[in-house]
């Protein structure tokens, strides 16, 4: 996997792109469990969320997108109020 900054393309290793999955997966999960605390006037809310991380799902802003959104049908259809990464890292082009 590559990632692009202003100045410089470095490799981004197996090790840092699962770290950077957790840290997503963590922050989306605290939302969830902090939304489902909430006193509301409409009650409880639930949330599903699908997510997907630059450049492991995608390069274009498209992708990322398409991936988060196939993500976040999984989560609904395995009963919602849970969050779910992209399933598949994209492999860039050289």
């Amino acid at each position: 996997m590559w990632t692009s900054g202003a100045l410089r393309r470095r490799r981004v290793s197996d090790h840092d792109a699962r770290d950077g999955d957790r840290r997503r997966d963590g922050v989306a999960e605290r939302i969830r469990k902090k939304l489902a605390t909430e006193r509301l006037p409409a009650g409880r809310i639930t949330l599903s969320l699908g997510v997907s991380a630059f450049p492991i799902h995608g390069d274009a802003p498209d992708q990322l997108i398409a991936e988060a959104d196939a993500a976040l049908y999984l989560a609904k259809r395995a009963g919602g109020d849970r969050v779910v990464a992209a399933a598949r890292p994209k492999v860039p082009a050289s």
